[in-house]
């Protein structure tokens, strides 16, 4: 009966055997068929050009094509079990490590691989530390890239529901307010209208929907955090709920804590 060993070994000959076949196979053809060299060489130029197409995509490029990946990966449905997490995140690196080692025709599938990996990782910021050690340039910047996209989504959705409705005050964007008014302005020559195009952020202010009288309040809402001014931490205001403490409970404080200063340095000295 054959062991496990004597399979094991026949199987790593063969491979090493086939291995060599193929590399004597590939030199052999790439000696002597003129057709086989002239492939090689229209892949290596296809590969240079896309190589140099994708490192010359400027900022503006980077960031349109980012939100088209980014559009095509929210389309997929992310784990939610941490076995299924670990297996997705392992399976996308795999995917991503193998596109990035096909050349700079498989870095922007790539790039979404990684960026999926990332979505799942309960460390993001050490998994992009590693990304920008490990992965080619492009890559790193698409992911970058979709990631600045992301956050900016999150934003623009964050302001369509706040404030709520019941508040009467919304949020709006500037540069987008006037509609007629804006039309009867004078024409703007090429040049203005180039550097109004550069503006990324949004020039946003709080709006009245409703009309108000005088001395009414238009909008309040409750603190999230809350902490004293620098001027008003000395000792005078309670630093838990912010209210003024009379003078006299303020100085028997602050002569208490006069003394256990000195019971301190009393002891010490003892000690010493």
């Amino acid at each position: 009966m054959v062991s496990g060993k004597t399979i094991a070994i026949a199987t790593a000959v063969t491979a090493a055997v086939a291995g060599i076949s193929y590399v004597a196979y590939f030199d052999y053809k790439r000696r002597n068929d003129r057709q086989f060299r002239r492939k090689l060489q229209r892949d290596r130029k296809k590969a240079e050009k896309t190589a140099q197409k994708v490192s010359s995509l400027s900022l503006d490029d980077i960031n349109d094509q980012a939100i088209e990946l980014l559009n095509l990966v929210s389309k997929e449905k992310l784990p939610e079990s941490a076995e299924d997490k670990e297996q997705f995140f392992l399976a996308q690196v795999s995917r991503g490590e193998t596109l990035c080692s096909a050349g700079p025709a498989g870095y922007t599938e790539a790039a979404c691989r990684f960026y999926q990996a990332l979505m799942v990782y309960p460390n993001p910021v050490e998994l992009v530390m590693i990304y920008s050690r490990s992965t080619p340039d492009e890559v790193f910047k698409l992911i970058m890239a979709m990631m600045a996209q992301e956050v900016r989504q999150k934003q623009a959705r964050y302001f369509d529901a706040f404030p709520p409705e019941s508040k009467h005050v919304a949020i709006k964007d500037k540069n987008k307010i006037g509609g007629a008014k804006s039309q009867q302005k004078p024409k703007k020559s090429e040049k203005e209208s180039e550097q109004q195009k550069e503006v990324v952020t949004p020039n946003r202010g709080l709006f009245a929907t409703q009309s108000f009288e005088a001395g009414e309040t238009i909008y309040d809402e409750d603190a999230v955090v809350s902490t004293l001014l620098p001027c008003a931490q000395n000792g005078q205001f309670c630093y838990h709920c912010l209210k003024h403490i009379p003078e006299t409970k303020a100085a028997a404080e602050e002569a208490k804590e006069e003394e256990e200063v000195e019971e301190g340095e009393i002891k010490t000295e003892e000690a010493a």
